[in-house]
């Protein structure tokens, strides 16, 4: 959402969690998206954004304040 503010259905993706902040774990979530509870909260990405656009986007969101 804007600013990186969670846009309903969304998660806020500036509030990662512990243990979730890792390049890992985001790179993951980004690739293959999130079901919670058999709803879809996140599409998957793998094949729609390049590298370069998925860690510009994690750059984007650790930029925004807390």
């Amino acid at each position: 959402g804007l600013e990186a503010e969670a846009g309903g259905m969304a998660p806020d993706l500036r509030e990662l969690g512990e243990g979730k902040s890792e390049d890992g774990w985001f790179l993951s979530r980004v690739l293959s998206g999130a079901v919670v509870g058999g709803r879809q909260k996140m599409p998957p990405f793998e094949g729609l954004l390049s590298q370069e656009a998925i860690w510009a986007i994690r750059t984007y969101i650790d930029s925004q304040p807390d």
